[in-house]
């Protein structure tokens, strides 16, 4: 949180914590959060390697990324 605090301040302390449904989506949702914050900078690059080798988790949130990008000027 300390290192996305500049993108994301909401990140930087307090807020309310989630419910207990949805306390695994939300680290998802922070990273959605910052690839939607940079793309206000312009169109961005997220750059993922050796996605063959990625775990469960990891294709989760390619999954929920993809679900949730939409027109954002982002190319994974």
């Amino acid at each position: 949180a300390t290192h996305l605090a500049p993108l994301l301040p909401e990140l930087a302390g307090g807020g309310e914590a989630p419910a207990p449904d949805a306390a695994e989506a939300r680290p998802f949702d922070h990273v959605f959060a910052v690839l939607q914050r940079l793309t206000e900078f312009g169109p961005t690059l997220f750059v993922l390697e050796d996605v063959h080798w990625a775990d469960p988790t990891s294709r989760e949130l390619l999954q929920y990324l993809a679900r949730r990008l939409g027109d954002l000027p982002l190319l994974v």
